[in-house]
């Protein structure tokens, strides 16, 4: 075959040819460049609102276990107060008890005037204080806790009459429980673990 056509047009046909085939490869590499960044743009979206749906399960959750802390902590609060009404209604039983069992063993003509009780009281030396109508009622207010059941021991501190404090020796000027009951008793006791159980029996002791 002979080919007619000058040399000067073969060698733009060539670099024609050259330049399609650039265009070409231009045009796939652009198409590549836009798919790749397509796929990392959609990626990466896809990732963004996987990341931001965690976040919401997470701050959901925090919410969440704050709220069951709260509640966690009202109920153990709760729980605590429940156990101090109890120990203090087991201690009010206990002194109720306690003070039932002291009254149950004071004679006639005497009245308890003071004395302090606690779990603590058990087998040391208290105090007790009455008031009584005679220095006999007073003597007959220890015999009768030395022979108690709730009592180690009882021992008699002082005995006083307190009219005789006053000018002429008599109630002038004294009233009420103070004239009444005008001796006044204090009584060393040491309680045994007795003190606070119930008694079988509620009628109150018979005493002289």
């Amino acid at each position: 075959m002979i080919n007619l056509l000058p040399e000067s047009h073969i060698n733009q046909l060539r670099a024609a040819q050259h330049n399609t085939l650039i265009l070409k490869y231009i045009f796939l590499s652009l198409v590549t460049l836009v798919l790749f960044v397509g796929i990392h743009v959609f990626t990466y979206t896809i990732l963004k609102i996987s990341e931001d749906s965690s976040n919401s399960i997470t701050e959901e959750n925090k919410s969440k276990i704050s709220e069951y802390t709260n509640v966690k902590q009202t109920a153990q609060k709760y729980k605590a107060n429940l156990s101090t009404a109890k120990a203090l209604l087991n201690q009010n039983v206990s002194y109720t008890t306690g003070l039932f069992n002291i009254a149950y063993y004071i004679p006639k003509n005497v009245i308890l005037q003071n004395i302090d009780l606690s779990p603590e009281s058990i087998g040391v030396p208290v105090t007790l204080t009455a008031r009584a109508k005679s220095y006999d009622d007073g003597i007959k207010l220890k015999d009768s806790l030395i022979k108690s059941d709730i009592t180690k021991d009882a021992s008699l501190l002082n005995l006083i009459d307190e009219r005789a404090n006053t000018n002429n020796g008599g109630d002038t000027g004294f009233s009420g429980i103070q004239k009444d009951y005008p001796f006044s008793v204090s009584i060393n006791v040491i309680f045994n673990d007795k003190l606070f159980e119930p008694r079988s029996d509620t009628k109150k002791r018979a005493t002289k």
